[in-house]
């Protein structure tokens, strides 16, 4: 594996490709990682960091952080402190937008060696590509499932060039097992949980003895302790309804980012306040068709001419017909901006009907 000057590893070998057959040749690294490959996270009072590599480098190197340049081999990331959370909103984002095109490239990797073909060498410069744009969580995805293809395919080529009898229908079997497993958390993945209750949702959610350093095996685990660990310490994962975007907040009532709740409250007030000048509306609307049947059945009404009785009657029928206009009006979404037109327009109404009754 390549290794920057800094000491960070880039999971990509450089590969170098044959001309004549048109395939990519994969150069093997000369120790493959042989251990379990955990994800190890240290908690700070509000901070977090985290490492990535062989199990037995990072249970020594969690008791004693000196020991780092002794395992620098076997340390495959490790990051600076950063605030509390800061990996689930990279594992959010990075579910949101990016893995869908990593979920592709390592099914085309499997795809490749199940059918007996080399891998495409687009494949390895497109995962480099998104390893080196992506956030931590996309990088320690990409290095996870890298290493763990990467084992396989280490196992398979030292099994075919050291004892004959380990058959291709042998590497078939060890990358259906392979496949089985990444597809399982991929399935995970894209769930996209950030809450307890989304991973007892697809049954992952198993209650763990928690510490100021987890040690993650899988994806599962790591979302199951990570998660439960903000929760213990009242830090919940939000998406604010207003402006879509992820926030942490230290109460599971809360919804909005704090200036989109301000805003919400300001437009909630502005709603309940047009509701009920609405409502004042459809109740000044129903008090002047009462008044129109009330006066149409009265004797005043029966005194009165045949011409002022159909202008009366025309009169009525033409708030009935206007009124279904008027009330979509206060229904739209500029029903504040209208909402002084259909108040004339009401008063209007009642002005000619009272000047009508008037002449009878």
């Amino acid at each position: 594996m390549k290794r920057s000057e800094n000491g960070m590893v880039i999971p990509f070998e450089k590969f170098a490709g044959d001309n004549s057959k048109s395939k990519l040749v994969i150069k093997l690294p000369i120790k493959a990682i042989e251990n379990p490959l955990l994800l190890y996270i240290e908690f700070g009072e509000n901070s977090e960091r985290f490492y990535l590599g062989e199990e037995k480098a990072l249970r020594q190197i969690s008791e004693n952080s000196d020991l780092i340049p002794k395992h620098k081999g076997s340390v495959l990331m490790l990051s600076e402190e950063r605030p509390l959370g800061s990996l689930l909103m990279d594992s959010y984002d990075f579910v949101s937008n990016h893995l869908l095109k990593v979920t592709n490239i390592f099914r085309s990797m499997l795809h490749s060696i199940d059918s007996g073909n080399s891998e495409k060498a687009s494949d390895y410069k497109m995962l480099e590509k998104l390893w080196n744009e992506g956030n931590t969580f996309q990088r320690i995805v990409i290095n996870y499932f890298f290493c763990k293809f990467y084992q396989v395919k280490h196992l398979a080529a030292n099994g075919t060039t050291g004892i004959f009898a380990y058959t291709a229908e042998r590497r078939r079997e060890l990358y259906s097992d392979l496949e089985r497993s990444i597809e399982q958390e991929f399935d995970l993945l894209q769930h996209n949980p950030t809450t307890l209750s989304d991973l007892k949702q697809i049954r992952y959610y198993k209650r763990a003895d928690l510490t100021e350093k987890i040690f993650c095996s899988n994806l599962a685990e790591f979302y199951v302790q990570y998660i439960s660990y903000l929760s213990d310490r009242s830090l919940f994962f939000r998406i604010c309804p207003r402006c879509g975007e992820p926030f942490f907040t230290n109460t599971s009532r809360r919804r909005y980012h704090e200036e989109c709740a301000k805003l919400q409250d300001k437009d909630n007030k502005l709603r309940s306040q047009h509701n009920l000048e609405r409502d004042n509306f459809y109740k000044q609307c129903q008090e002047e068709r009462y008044s129109y049947n009330n006066f149409r059945r009265g004797k005043a009404f029966e005194r009165g001419s045949k011409k002022l009785q159909a202008e009366y009657l025309a009169l009525f029928e033409k708030f009935k017909r206007e009124l279904a206009k008027q009330k979509k009006k206060l229904q739209g979404d500029n029903a504040a901006s209208c909402r002084t037109r259909v108040n004339t327009w009401l008063n209007k109404i009642i002005d000619e009907r009272s000047e009508l009754e008037r002449k009878f």
